[in-house]
C-alpha cells in the first residue's frame, strides 16, 4: 500500500510470510493436532481471506464436544459461520471466542474424546474460554507459527458408546497480512540506493 513501505521494509527483514500482489494469503501449514486422528474428517473453513475470531462448540449431554464452526471475520470486519464440522445432535451451542484480534491456537481437555475445547487469541486475554466438560487430560496448547492465525478447524468424528463424539481437532493456519508489492522509492530489483 501507499505511505506503507516502512511498515512493509520491517515486515519482510522480519520473516512475515506475505502474499502475492493483491492476493488474499494462503494456507500455510496447520497446527499440531490435539486428541486422536479416529473417525471420519471434517472441516470448518473460513472463506479466503477471512480469519478466526472464535468458535461455536457442541457440547453433548455427557459433557463430550460433538461439532465445531468456525466464526470468522474479514479484512472489513464482517462477522460469518464456516460450515459445521462434526455431529452437534442434541447438544448444547457453547462459544469460545477471542475478546479481540484474532484465534491463532487451540487448547483442550481429551481423554478418549475431546471432553473440552478453547481457543488461544492473538490478543489479551490469550486463552478464550474453555467449552465442554471437565474430564480427560489438559492437551496444548497447538498454536499457528508468528505471523499467521486460524483460518479452519480439521475434526476427526466417530461412534462413542451412542453418540457421535469428536476425537480429536487440529486448526489451519494462514498468513496474516496481504501485499501488494513493494513500490516506491524500493526498487523490486534490489537497484534501490538510501
Amino acid at each position: 500500500r501507499r505511505g506503507s513501505q516502512a511498515l512493509v521494509g520491517s515486515a519482510a527483514v522480519a520473516g512475515c510470510l506475505l502474499a502475492g500482489p493483491g492476493v488474499a494469503a494462503a494456507e500455510t501449514g496447520s497446527t499440531e493436532l490435539l486428541g486422536h486422528a479416529t473417525g471420519t474428517v471434517g472441516k470448518s473453513s473460513c472463506a479466503p481471506g477471512s480469519y478466526m475470531v472464535g468458535a461455536h462448540i457442541w457440547v453433548e449431554s455427557r459433557d463430550y464436544t460433538s461439532a465445531v464452526q468456525a466464526i470468522c471475520r474479514d479484512a472489513d470486519g464482517d462477522r460469518t459461520d464456516a460450515d459445521l464440522a462434526g455431529s452437534p445432535r442434541n447438544g448444547t451451542q457453547v462459544d469460545s471466542a477471542c475478546a479481540s484480534g484474532y484465534a491463532m491456537g487451540l487448547y483442550g481437555r481429551a481423554g478418549d474424546v475431546m471432553d473440552a475445547i478453547g481457543l488461544r487469541c492473538t490478543a489479551n486475554p490469550v486463552t478464550a474460554a474453555l467449552a465442554g466438560g471437565g474430564g480427560g487430560g489438559i492437551v496444548g496448547p497447538a498454536d499457528c507459527p508468528a505471523g499467521t492465525a486460524l483460518s479452519g478447524l480439521t475434526v476427526y468424528y466417530t461412534g462413542y458408546y451412542g453418540a457421535a463424539d469428536l476425537y480429536g481437532i487440529s486448526g489451519t493456519c494462514s498468513a496474516l497480512y496481504n501485499w501488494s508489492g513493494v513500490e516506491a522509492p524500493i526498487r523490486p530489483d534490489g537497484a534501490s540506493v538510501f
